[in-house]
C-alpha cells in the first residue's frame, strides 16, 4: 500500500511483471511511476518504501532517491537522483547541473514555469547540456526533478 506523499524503489528482474492497483473503489488513485535502466546488469531486486511529507518538501528541494541513500532517501542502482518539491506560488527554485548530467522535470500538479517554457499538471521538460534547472510556480504545485548522468552527448538544450 502507498499514500500520497510515499515514495517506492521497486527493483524487478527482467521479464518480471508489476501492477499498481487502486484499493479504494471510491476513490481516485494518481501514481506517477518511473522506470530507469540500471547502471549495472543484474542488480538484486529490492523494494523500500518511505513517507517524505509535504511540509518536509515545502518550498525546498529534497532528495528522495539517490545511488548512495544520502540523507536518508530511498537508493538506486541507477546513476540518478530524484528531488520532490511542492511550491507555493511566485517561489523560484534552482537546481545546479554538474556537468554531463541532464534532468527531466516534471509537473505532478499545479501551474509552474522552467527556462520560460509554461508547464501545467502532467507536463514535462528535460533540460540537457546547462548549467541549472529552475523553476517558478505560478500557482501551488508539485514537482519531480530527475537528474540523471550517462546522456548521449549530442543532445543539447531543451525539450519539452
Amino acid at each position: 500500500m502507498i499514500h500520497a506523499g510515499e515514495f517506492q524503489r521497486l527493483a524487478i528482474g527482467h521479464g518480471i511483471r508489476h501492477k499498481e492497483t487502486n484499493a479504494s473503489r471510491t476513490d481516485w488513485a494518481h501514481i506517477f511511476r518511473i522506470s530507469l535502466r540500471p547502471s549495472e546488469v543484474g542488480s538484486n531486486g529490492a523494494r523500500e518504501q518511505m513517507h517524505v511529507a509535504a511540509a518536509q518538501r515545502h518550498n525546498v528541494l529534497p532528495i528522495v532517491m539517490s545511488p548512495d541513500g544520502r540523507q536518508g532517501s530511498l537508493q538506486t542502482d541507477q546513476d540518478a537522483l530524484i528531488y520532490s518539491s511542492v511550491i507555493d506560488p511566485g517561489h523560484h527554485l534552482i537546481q545546479e547541473l554538474l556537468p554531463g548530467r541532464s534532468a527531466w522535470l516534471h509537473v505532478i500538479c499545479g501551474e509552474a514555469a522552467s527556462h520560460d517554457i509554461a508547464l501545467a499538471q502532467g507536463d514535462g521538460v528535460g533540460v540537457t547540456n546547462e548549467r541549472s534547472v529552475s523553476l517558478t510556480a505560478r500557482e501551488k504545485c508539485e514537482i519531480l526533478l530527475v537528474d540523471v548522468g550517462d546522456q548521449d552527448p549530442g543532445m543539447s538544450g531543451l525539450a519539452g
